[in-house]
């Protein structure tokens, strides 16, 4: 009996135990194992997909079903709810358990079940991104098996960044150079802190989790991959107001010293590689002054303009006591709107009021006090303690309203969708189309979202005492919305106008989430001294503008001198991109290129960078004045300077071996432009090559299954599934050259999928005439041209817009669309993706997705005085390191518009593409395939593109046999004189 007792005693204390210390059981083999068991609840669904993000509510529709009118003052909850390394490792899913965390690697995920207290609660990440491709982290949370609303299905883990070395070098001319970005190291920052917020900055105060007294967490890594120490569910915390944060300090004396400025434009860190140094060149009184020199005294502008995007500094006050901060500040840029920061002391706003910040608009420079009511705050500060002082972009006051015209940006572009597919994109203007029958709900809907714009204007009216220009928008597609609820008919008249107001409110809605500022300086001074002069007096500005006037005279801002050390041999080089990248390509060439060319040629070669216009490059080679290497050349030109002896065969000055070492760091397809007659003339810096862009969302709603890897589409599945979409008045759309403003050129790579994909070529004998008179040339363009005579496929559109609105859910495209879209076209973020375009099933039932691939390069000129040490440079160049740095660099700079689609290979891996993004990029690639670039060539594209235009466009079309033979054979005309011209054999007739 005692036996069974004691037993019985052994059990409970062991059961108690465990229901005790939930979190907190892991044994030591745990620690580093990986883990991946499915959770039943997740099962095939484990990426949060941008369908499922979209098809749940609004976070202000989770906020109005709680009842909290306010965010500032949410319910509080009372229990602290910590998941450690210990609970998190105890999960399900695609993870690793390390010994002070788990790891969570791109598209894993984790499924975590824990206890809880019913109620409402922030949620903080502790967290350490993995060094990898330099974006943030971007992840989506499900709770409870679905997405609480939407904005959860996007959240962002930021890093941490600095200037590389902590300051700003300068050339050998005095100016400025713009210091590289990298990313704190874990020593230098230890683990960080996110109190998850909405990434898209219309909620400024901490996201709400509910939470029950049985909960399952869930996380899938969209992109990169993180380490996560713990998660912890809190009470939302309430901020004093200032007088309540003054009272805490009536006893602490103001201090007796100012300390010294703060230079703003050298950070201590920051949360966006973006936000670099730029100069002030209008002001004398902006600090550091270098007179006509490029001083990068300022920190901010067009950089600093996305919600959360984050500026800290450090500084150690000498003495204990109060002190005012005061920054000298200019917004210029947004009139009728002000910039909104939130202040921030050691991570934490002091008071209620530092959350909002407002910088009005003003032409000048201002210095700006924190203040309540007109009245400088105090602030305490501890001698000999280091604080952080920082400022978050918010959208403040104007947050609401926004994330309201969001809203109803999206309600409107499914109205505009609903009615695409009942009349078209051009409707019959005499017709009556029944809407009030068809869709009365949509009807009554444009009511209310007119009567929803029109408060919008009103707030954001009331906010700045503004009622012009700047809020035309709301007020005009309120008006028409109003006016096609009243008269159903007037709809068919002015859906074109519709589409464009919508387009017109999308733009102010971009142009209102960006709040610039630049700032100069911080001062942390006594309260009450005296403030600086925020510009400069009139004689000093006069003088200062006259000093200008003079430099401008004399100084080249167009050459970028390298470092001031002596070097043995000098080149020139010649770049035609803007002053931003060739900044960068100079910074590292100075820290590189020239220190490592002494170990590589024995001597040390300087690099005298300039920036050119593209059309002073043949007038000054031509005359003998060219440069050593020019870089950034377009296609045609390599082989266009070739046959005129004006660039160098690569293959006469390198060594064979490490030729060929060098170009095989790219695909074949690269070289296939700079290539001729067994000569290599140029080495690839870009690649780029067509991509099909799907809008997810719509597919899934025609249930029309999209394009995988596993499953992609081909040409038959394309006109398979277009009578769907043009069932609704929808379309799938391809790059014709012919649009306005279109370059012809991309007419040419359309027409080279289906020749390839047929085995056709474009020119026969290595370039001595073309192929466009083969007949599989000729079936090829009547394929292509089909598609516009037969299945009625737009030839003149904006592929962007079209795609951006669902009027064209899937586009075949240059893949530098993504850049474009993800810059432009936010509001669809996660509804949409690449794929590979369609291919030609092949006799064995195999599947040619091949298409055309376009390069830039950089040449050796014939006129360069050092060969040697000019190959070194190229090699240097276009190598993995060097290009994967310049790529980040520029990303860093301009953001996700600028990706550098590099030709390099293995570089091309190191970019910051989402795994799936380069998974088709890959496997695009593969089937790339490069157009000879031959003499006479120029006029392949234009023709092309005048045989097109004559069977699909001109109002007595052609037809395609006779169009495209035609015109083949004026291109062999000009090919033959040209081969003439250049003493090379020609095609006997």
């Amino acid at each position: 009996m005692p036996r069974k007792l004691l037993s019985l005693f052994v059990i409970a204390a062991l059961l108690f135990s465990i229901v005790n210390t939930p979190y907190m059981v892991a044994n030591a083999e745990e620690q580093s194992d990986s883990v991946k068991v499915e959770d039943s609840a997740v099962g095939n669904n484990r990426e949060i997909s941008g369908d499922e993000i979209n098809k749940s509510i609004t976070y202000t529709e989770f906020l109005d079903s709680h009842g909290i009118a306010d965010e500032n003052k949410p319910p509080m909850s009372e229990q602290t709810i910590v998941l450690n390394r210990e609970a998190l490792a105890k999960g399900k899913g695609n993870f690793k358990a390390e010994k002070d965390s788990i790891l969570i690697e791109e598209e894993g995920y984790l499924s975590v079940s824990f206890p809880g207290t019913s109620g409402l609660y922030n949620m903080i990440i502790e967290y350490d991104p993995v060094a990898g491709r330099s974006r943030d982290v971007e992840l989506g949370v499900r709770l409870n098996g679905s997405l609480p609303y939407r904005e959860a299905g996007s959240l962002v883990l930021a890093r941490r960044w600095k200037d590389k070395d902590g300051k700003i070098e300068t050339d050998m001319n005095g100016n400025d150079i713009r210091p590289s970005q990298e990313e704190l190291t874990f020593a230098d920052r230890g683990w960080l802190y996110s109190n998850v917020t909405d990434s898209s900055g219309f909620h400024i105060r901490p996201l709400l989790f509910e939470l029950g007294e049985n909960n399952t967490i869930y996380f899938y890594i969209s992109r990169e991959s993180v380490h996560i120490r713990s998660i912890t569910f809190r009470s939302p915390e309430k901020l004093p107001s200032y007088s309540e944060y003054a009272k805490s300090y009536l006893q602490i004396k103001d201090a007796s010293q100012s300390l010294p400025f703060i230079q703003a434009e050298i950070p201590a860190w920051k949360n966006d590689a973006t936000i670099v140094a730029t100069a002030d060149r209008i002001s004398p009184a902006t600090i550091p002054y270098k007179g006509s020199m490029i001083s990068l005294n300022t920190i901010g502008a067009s950089g600093w303009t996305s919600s959360g995007k984050e500026l800290a500094w450090s500084f150690t006050p000498d003495e204990t006591g109060m002190y005012e901060i005061r920054f000298r500040t200019r917004q210029n840029y947004k009139r009728g709107f002000y910039a909104t920061r939130t202040l921030k002391i050691n991570g934490v706003p002091p008071f209620a009021e530092a959350e909002n910040l407002r910088f009005t608009y003003d032409s000048s420079w201002q210095i700006y006090s924190v203040s309540v009511d007109d009245k400088p705050c105090k602030f305490y500060f501890e001698g000999g303690k280091t604080y952080t002082l920082s400022l978050v972009m918010t959208l403040g006051d104007f947050g609401k309203d926004l994330g309201r015209t969001q809203e109803s940006i999206n309600v409107l572009n499914d109205i505009y969708r609903e009615l695409l597919m009942i009349m078209g994109s051009t409707p019959d203007t005499m017709r009556d189309y029944n809407l009030d029958k068809q869709i009365p709900d949509t009807i009554k809907e444009m009511l209310i979202q007119a009567e929803k714009l029109e408060q919008i204007a009103d707030d954001i009216q009331k906010i700045t005492g503004f009622s012009g220009s700047e809020l035309a928008s709301l007020r005009k597609m309120s008006e028409q919305l109003r006016e096609f609820n009243k008269d159903h008919r007037e709809i068919s008249k002015r859906l074109r106008v519709f589409k464009d107001n919508i387009a017109a409110l999308n733009t102010w809605m971009l142009d209102a989430k960006s709040m610039p500022l630049d700032l100069d300086y911080i001062s942390i001074a006594v309260p009450g001294s005296e403030k600086p002069k925020a510009d400069a007096g009139f004689f000093q500005m006069a003088g200062y503008m006259f000093q200008m006037f003079i430099a401008s005279f004399v100084e080249d801002y167009n050459s970028l001198a390298g470092g001031a050390d002596k070097t043995d041999v000098d080149l020139t080089v010649w770049s035609t991109t803007g002053r931003d990248q060739a900044t960068i390509l100079n910074d590292l060439i100075r820290s590189t290129y020239t220190p490592a060319s002494k170990k590589n040629l024995g001597k040390t070669v300087g690099v005298n960078l300039q920036i050119v216009q593209p059309d002073a490059i043949l007038p000054s080679v031509a005359a003998g004045n060219g440069p050593d290497v020019l870089m950034h050349a377009g296609m045609q030109l390599p082989i266009n300077y070739a046959t005129r002896k004006a660039a160098m065969n690569l293959r006469k000055v390198a060594d064979q071996s490490d030729l060929n070492e060098v170009l095989s760091r790219f695909r074949p397809s690269a070289l296939v432009p700079i290539s001729f007659n067994g000569g290599i003339y140029a080495l690839p810096e870009q690649e780029t090559y067509p991509v099909m862009f799907v809008r997810t969302d719509i597919l899934s709603e025609l249930n029309i299954p999209v394009p995988t890897l596993e499953n992609p589409w081909s040409w038959q599945d394309m006109i398979r599934y277009l009578p769907v979409l043009q069932k609704k008045n929808m379309s799938f759309l391809m790059d014709t050259g012919t649009s306005v403003g279109a370059d012809v050129g991309v007419g040419m790579t359309t027409f080279a999928m289906f020749v390839y994909q047929n085995g056709g070529s474009f020119y026969k004998q290595d370039g001595i005439a073309t192929g466009l008179d083969s007949e599989i040339a000729v079936e090829a363009f009547k394929t292509w041209t089909k598609f516009y005579t037969s299945y009625g496929l737009p030839t003149n559109f904006n592929i962007a817009n079209r795609f951006r609105t669902g009027e064209s859910p899937i586009v075949i495209a240059d893949m530098t669309l993504f850049n474009q879209l993800m810059v432009s076209a936010p509001e669809i973020k996660g509804l949409w993706q690449m794929s590979m375009v369609p291919g030609t099933v092949q006799d064995d039932g195999t599947v040619d997705h091949s298409v055309r691939s376009s390069v830039s390069s950089s040449m050796m000129m014939s006129t360069a005085k050092n060969p040697e040490a000019a190959w070194d440079y190229m090699k240097w160049w276009t190598s993995k390191d060097t290009q994967v740095s310049f790529s980040r660099e520029m990303e860093s700079l301009l953001g996700t518009s600028a990706r550098y689609p590099t030709a390099n290979v293995e570089a091309m891996k190191s970019l910051p593409w989402s795994i799936r993004d380069y998974r088709v990029l890959e496997a695009q690639a593969k089937w790339a395939k490069g157009i000879p670039e031959v003499p006479g060539s120029y006029y392949t594209p234009r023709h092309i593109n005048n045989a097109f235009r004559s069977v699909c466009i001109k109002e007595n079309s052609d037809e395609p046999r006779e169009a495209i033979l035609q015109y083949a054979r004026i291109i062999n005309d000009e090919i033959r004189d040209k081969r003439i011209e250049f003493g090379l054999p020609v095609l006997e007739q």
